[in-house]
């Protein structure tokens, strides 16, 4: 035995090292798909750090770390956390029961146009709603043609506001020509 090691952590050790391989075999047999519907996120019942879309590749526009692995990311993401503002006097979202929060995003393939985006925490019990400020409606989506006006080097960068209701752990549902998949991130 080694100096300053006991039984129970070397023991605790050797069960989490199964569990572990147990849930990567369980990883490899169920999430391993040439299926263009793959989801991305893994554990919609929890918020955990394991379950939110990690950060991918930064931004070639905007110098930040997009959210995934799609052709349509959003940009405004500190490690897979959405900081947003809640509804005050003093900000764009005062009278409304939503907060919110800037998120660009970010068209990387422009075949995959026309698109929507939707959202709700992972439970399904609050809705993502966007934009909704200065006077404009919520919208229950989030809808990107094609806009030349918005495009650079063949990428259209589409700004938005997303409404969240509360913190907590949320989803954007994204549908392009091609695809169907699902962003995780948790809002603080």
């Amino acid at each position: 035995m080694r100096p300053g090691t006991s039984f129970g952590v070397r023991h605790y050790g050797r069960v989490i090292n199964r569990w572990s391989g147990i849930l990567f075999v369980f990883l490899a047999l169920t999430g391993c798909s040439s299926d263009n519907n793959a989801v991305e996120s893994t554990d919609a019942n929890s918020c955990a750090t394991d379950a939110m879309t990690q950060l991918g590749e930064t931004s070639p526009v905007a110098s930040t770390p997009l959210l995934g692995t799609g052709s349509v990311r959003p940009t405004g993401f500190s490690g897979g956390e959405l900081g947003y503002a809640r509804p005050a006097e003093s900000n764009l979202f005062a009278g409304s029961e939503f907060g919110g929060a800037k998120v660009l995003w970010v068209v990387l393939d422009l075949s995959e146009l026309p698109l929507e985006i939707t959202g709700s925490s992972v439970d399904g019990v609050d809705p993502v709603m966007f934009n909704g400020v200065e006077g404009e409606p919520l919208q229950p989506s989030l809808k990107i043609d094609a806009n030349l006006s918005q495009t650079t080097d063949g990428i259209q960068m589409v700004p938005s506001y997303v409404r969240l209701m509360s913190a907590g752990c949320y989803e954007f549902r994204v549908v392009t020509a091609s695809s169907d998949y699902k962003l995780t991130f948790r809002a603080t």
